[in-house]
């Protein structure tokens, strides 16, 4: 399967403001991203993480502005190893430098906005859509953070790292299908040129596969724009009629 571009396609029925900010929660690497840099944020309190949120919203909003006139890219496989990275951080649970926050949410911002192109959405109505992702993505990551900070019994705070380890373990586990994929079709990994019928950090079944490590409320919110589409692979064999004469031949 050929690479996707790196264009998302909005929500239809809502709006473009709106579906600009639904698109950060639907989008798995870029939601998974937020989650973990939230969770560093409020692990560390907004009083000496004030900078890194600060940081964030500048950097996205560069992004963004990068993305209106017409400079996106595809920033999926560098979210994850962003994920990875800041749920270390978040899993040692050391009191970092200001400059590590700042850092880490100058990252996430940037790439997160960079990966916000918009499909088939021009003039107006598209810098409509990316100021709803510069509001969702910043309500997002902030909403986890307070919640965080919120969490100052032992146990809780316990909960916060283990769902950290868990987000670097479903972000390792779906780059790890990026570059299995290629390799068993016969092509070098995902850093040379994708070839007909080779998984790409792009394809449909990775993602499908980074959502699928989500919780189950995050699933539904991730898939809400997906439900009416029946052409995944389980679909099709589920659909497909047997020969004439086989077990199971039956109408569907």
């Amino acid at each position: 399967m050929p690479a996707l571009a790196s264009a998302h396609s909005p929500i239809p029925g809502i709006g473009r403001f709106y579906s600009g900010a639904l698109h950060p929660l639907v989008v798995a690497p870029h939601l998974m991203a937020l989650i973990t840099l939230g969770l560093l944020i409020g692990q560390r309190g907004f009083a000496a993480a004030g900078y890194a949120s600060v940081a964030l919203i500048a950097t996205l909003a560069g992004g963004l502005l990068l993305v209106g006139t017409g400079n996106g890219a595809s920033t999926d496989t560098l979210l994850l190893i962003c994920t990875v990275i800041v749920a270390l951080l978040v899993i040692a649970a050391r009191p970092y430098p200001p400059t590590v926050l700042g850092l880490a949410a100058g990252v996430v911002g940037l790439t997160v906005g960079l990966g916000s192109d918009p499909e088939g959405v021009a003039g107006q109505a598209r810098w409509v859509f990316l100021g709803g992702v510069l509001a969702g993505a910043s309500l997002c990551c902030l909403w986890f953070a307070a919640m965080t900070e919120f969490a100052t019994r032992p146990w809780l705070k316990i909960a916060v790292r283990v769902v950290a380890s868990w987000l670097a373990a479903s972000a390792l586990l779906v780059l790890a299908l990026s570059w299995v994929g290629p390799r068993r079709a016969g092509v070098p990994g995902p850093a040379s040129a994708p070839k007909a019928g080779a998984a790409s950090p792009e394809d449909p079944l990775l993602r499908r596969s980074s959502v699928a490590l989500l919780p189950w409320p995050l699933q539904n919110l991730a898939l809400s724009d997906k439900r009416n589409e029946r052409d995944s692979i389980g679909w099709k064999w589920m659909s497909s009629t047997p020969p004439a004469g086989s077990v199971g031949n039956r109408e569907v």
